[in-house]
């Protein structure tokens, strides 16, 4: 099935997958994570509506993430600091709250 949008991350080395994105699970039973073969899948809902993310390794230091859905733009936006991209984390912060944004 041919993604809605697609992005690549490269997070300055090799990254495992697995280890990288497990901990964000609730539990090994969290139905919106995936961990098959080399890839992960991620289902959630976001502003926009679902979207489902798929995280392959392509190289040792790229990653494509396959978006689905209507929520697949918001989700592809916060993908790179999902990944531990330092400069990407921006993305999760809401800045609506003073004491949030000076702490950014």
């Amino acid at each position: 099935m041919t993604p809605d949008e697609r992005c690549a991350v490269e997070p300055g080395g090799h990254l495992d997958l697995h280890a990288t994105l497990r901990p964000m699970a609730q539990g090994s039973n969290d139905p919106t994570w995936a961990f098959d073969g080399p890839g992960v899948w991620r289902g959630l809902m976001t502003p926009d509506g679902p979207a489902t993310m798929h995280f392959e390794t392509i190289v040792s230091s790229r990653v494509d993430v396959g978006l689905w859905g209507p929520g697949a733009a918001w989700a592809g936006a916060r993908a790179a600091a999902m990944l531990g991209r330092p400069e990407s984390t921006n993305a999760l912060i809401d800045h609506g709250h003073p004491l949030v944004g000076r702490l950014a």
